[in-house]
């Protein structure tokens, strides 16, 4: 691996950090007040947060050919964090983040069919070994595969499609302005949300002082997680090559769900983690590299 790839790896690792504390305060600020609220100031803050990138905004952003990317990202940014913030309003938080990791189970297929990027056998199989390891942690013979479950299984499908527009933005503009933009125009799509249902309408949100710093983490967790993701990605030829480091979203989150509430994962999540995360490795041990970006 070489080293503009190993400076892509760090970068992810630290996203899927900032991953972690997004699902914690994403579960707890839907908790205390609703999916809807909660989709405003999870957008809503980072658009303030980067706006000085505003300054950044040239011409041809707006023409057609880079402002339908941008609008398709936003979109399906938008419609991600939705299904995500459902599930963590009604499951666990380490079943939400489990369930939108399946991403990287699902960039290489989407690569496959829309990047012409072609799948090893070898890959094949450590998609099946990972996919029996999402079973094993979602335990399906005991119920958790309702509909709630599914809708955060689309967190996972619409996020790999996230990364490939990601990938494709990252090549026509630089971080800020892409940053400032895409959580804009997510911001203006939740308001859209709270106002066509009046009872999402925030109440005592603003003095609440302990819920007000909490969203401001949740702000500052998702600009830099979209930061460090867009610097990752530079150092990459094919995104499915960080691919296999997204699942220690699932690790990060674990260690944080029982400093905050207690709860340790029972044995079979560990294992079915085991088989994610060696599948992932052995991916990426297996995985050719493309030549680096320079």
């Amino acid at each position: 691996m070489n080293k503009s790839v190993n400076t892509g790896v760090i970068l992810i690792l630290l996203a899927t950090v900032c991953g972690a504390f997004i699902g914690l305060f994403g579960k707890i600020g839907s908790m205390e007040t609703s999916v809807p609220v909660a989709l405003v100031l999870r957008f809503g803050l980072p658009a303030l947060i980067v706006l000085p990138g505003a300054l950044q905004f040239k011409w041809h952003f707006f023409k057609w050919d880079t402002l339908k990317w941008l609008l398709l990202r936003a979109g399906i940014v938008f419609v991600t964090q939705i299904c995500y913030f459902y599930y963590l309003s009604k499951g666990p938080m380490i079943n939400a983040v489990l369930l939108i990791s399946t991403c990287p189970l699902f960039m290489p297929i989407l690569g496959r069919i829309f990047l012409k990027h072609p799948i090893k056998r070898r890959t094949y199989f450590c998609l099946l070994v990972g996919f029996s390891g999402v079973a094993l942690i979602l335990k399906p013979a005991e119920g958790l595969l309702d509909f709630p479950a599914f809708i955060g299984l689309c967190a996972g499908f619409f996020l790999a499609c996230t990364q490939l527009t990601l990938h494709k933005v990252t090549r026509m503009m630089s971080i800020a302005p892409q940053l400032s933009l895409v959580f804009g125009i997510c911001a203006v799509l939740s308001g859209f949300l709270v106002f066509a249902s009046p009872e999402h309408l925030p109440t005592g949100v603003w003095h609440d002082t302990a819920l007000i710093l909490m969203f401001l983490a949740l702000g500052f967790s998702s600009v830099f997680n979209q930061i460090l993701r867009s610097l990752a990605y530079r150092h990459v030829n094919n995104p499915s090559t960080l691919a296999p480091y997204m699942y220690m979203t699932l690790i990060f989150t674990g260690i944080l769900q029982y400093i905050v509430f207690g709860v340790l994962p029972d044995f079979m999540s560990v294992m079915g983690a085991i088989l994610i995360v060696g599948a992932a490795l052995f991916m990426s041990k297996w995985k050719r590299r493309p030549p680096a970006l320079g």
